[in-house]
């Protein structure tokens, strides 16, 4: 019992917290749905005095107050309607506003895990949600209940009225009911290839050099239409049922108005109605049944609604379980790895295998090793970006799957192999983004980098924009200015994969004063590299071979145990 409490309390995700907020919001929504619909009662009514007092009567003054209610509760009508828009309006952009830093955070953290859920799935899922909430599609399901108070006065006029409109609304039940059985499971696949095809197109933008030299385009775009075809498939069969619903709801619609006027013409042949009761019924089995009708063709947004809901909300639960960490301000730069073992889930073959090392602080670690020996996981699980199968990543005491990655993150900097900027300018990159950097500490990454003098000979220097993915920088350039955003706000451990990939002799000779410049600060470094002049440097070296450590000392040592020549 215990057990799942605890659970139900995990599960209250910051989304569904957001919506217990907008719930006590929809309150006062169907509060004025309540109003309007009273005071759409007024129009029917308005017709049937008119027809049974004042065209019978011929007094013009009853006429005339008649109209004088008749605009005053139409501007009631007016105003609250605008309110209830106002109000929807206001809480969806309230739930968007108080998600949307969550859902990008649950983007990077689930791209890290390589979830499915990836890229702006995240975004366009929370922006279904507030399409929706601020659409016609909620007004009509918060408007059904109400239908209820429109086929009592039905009742009211005559009991056949009033039947006529409590069977047409269980027709309408019912085919609403196959539509959703018919369509549901459609729907979701549909929606599920369409965001299969987005996160290829984005896939192929991504890589559209690669794309584009080597020939690759017309493949790409064959593999891209084959699921097209079938999602264009399936989006057609959806899309003829929900017309033929569509048009069968609006023809039992006319039909049971024509009904209820043929009825009502009877009925005042018979003497047991007023001729105003024929149009005062029209109008309300008009009223009572359109919002049966706005609720079904509200399905497929409704069916997007609760897929969105629902991989947001898995998002939040599993995301939680990642964020919930330990604060660990001050950081030594010391780490030991206990018996570590990372594989892939489904993969029986472990990619690093029984690691145990200490290395103290202040240490330079070198790491080499063939392709595909295990480097870049090795520094992928010390910086927490991934999460061994078996064993501990410990820093300064600390087990590392148990710290906040933000906190941590200010004293860790990080050149990864395949090097990544961000829009905007090399400022904001060398200061990790912060929309508020200290300019010195700035200045003086880049200078331990070597590339100060290079920035400010660039149009308007600091400021320069670098285009999307610095593409308007040479890979040098970029390699150089990632550099000195590893070493951006004193960082105690800085880790380097393969820093000079990139680099010329300048940029080599710059890479070498860095990692000096990192000694005398006493910082931990681990950088993986094949240039001996850069080997040369490092206090201890790791090799790696098929994912386990063959070799472990100093550096002396090893290199008089290893040739070279091959690394």
């Amino acid at each position: 019992m215990n057990t799942i409490n605890q659970n139900n309390l995990n599960n209250q995700t910051i989304l569904k917290k957001s919506f217990n907020i907008f719930k006590s919001i929809i309150k006062y929504i169907l509060l004025f749905g309540f109003f309007i619909n009273i005071l759409s009662l007024s129009i029917p009514l308005f017709s049937m005095q008119v027809f049974d007092r004042v065209l019978s009567t011929h007094n013009t003054n009853t006429l005339f107050m008649l109209t004088i209610l008749i605009f005053f509760s139409l501007l009631l009508l007016f105003f609250i309607n605008i309110s209830r828009s106002i109000a929807i309006n206001n809480a969806s952009n309230w739930l968007y506003n108080s998600l949307s830093s969550h859902a990008i955070s649950n983007s990077i953290l689930l791209s890290l895990e390589s979830k499915n859920i990836t890229g702006s799935q995240q975004i366009r899922d929370l922006q279904s949600l507030k399409i929706f909430l601020n659409s016609f599609s909620l007004i009509s399901i918060m408007d059904l209940p109400w239908a209820i108070i429109f086929i009592f006065a039905l009742f009211t006029i005559h009991c056949k009225f009033g039947y006529m409109s409590l069977y047409s609304s269980f027709l309408l039940i019912i085919i609403g009911l196959l539509s959703d059985r018919l369509n549901y499971k459609l729907l979701k696949r549909n929606n599920e290839l369409f965001i299969f095809n987005l996160n290829q197109l984005d896939q192929a933008t991504r890589n559209s050099e690669s794309i584009e030299s080597m020939g690759m385009r017309n493949y790409i775009i064959s593999s891209w239409s084959k699921t097209n075809v079938i999602f264009q498939k399936i989006q057609n069969v959806v899309n003829f049922r929900q017309l033929i619903f569509i048009e069968l709801i609006k023809f039992i619609r006319l039909i049971v108005q024509v009904l209820i006027i043929s009825i009502g013409a009877y009925l005042v042949i018979i003497g047991e109605i007023s001729p105003g009761s024929i149009i005062a019924g029209s109008s309300l089995i008009n009223r009572a049944l359109i919002p049966f009708e706005s609720t079904i063709n509200s399905l497929k947004n409704s069916v997007l609604f609760f897929q969105s809901f629902d991989r947001l909300n898995k998002s939040f639960i599993y995301c939680n379980s990642l964020t919930k960490k330990s604060f660990l301000k001050f950081y030594s730069g010391s780490f030991e790895f206990q018996n570590v073992y990372y594989g892939l889930a489904k993969n029986i073959q472990y990619t690093l295998k029984a690691i145990n090392i200490l290395i103290n602080s202040g240490t330079i670690l070198g790491i080499i090793g063939n392709s595909g020996s295990g480097k870049t996981t090795f520094i992928k699980l010390l910086l927490g970006i991934l999460n061994p199968n078996l064993g501990s990543i410990i820093l300064d005491g600390h087990n590392l799957n148990n710290l906040d990655k933000i906190v941590l993150g200010k004293d860790i900097g990080y050149l990864s192999q395949n090097v990544e900027l961000f829009s905007g300018t090399i400022k904001d990159n060398i200061a990790r983004m912060n929309d508020n950097p200290n300019h010195n500490d700035v200045i003086l990454a880049a200078q331990i980098a070597g590339v100060h003098n290079i920035i400010i000979n660039l149009p308007n220097g600091y400021n320069y924009n670098i285009g999307t993915d610095g593409s308007m920088l040479s890979g040098g350039q970029k390699q150089r200015i990632a550099l000195a955003r590893a070493f951006y706000g004193n960082p105690k451990l800085i880790i380097l994969d393969e820093p000079n990939s990139c680099l010329d002799s300048d940029g080599e000779n710059a890479l070498i004063k860095s990692l000096l410049i990192a000694r005398e600060r006493k910082a931990t470094v681990v950088i993986i590299s094949h240039k001996l002049n850069i080997i040369k440097l490092v206090d201890k070296i790791i090799l790696l071979k098929n994912g386990a450590i063959v070799m472990f000392g100093d550096k002396d040592f090893i290199l008089n145990k290893i040739n070279m020549y091959n690394y």
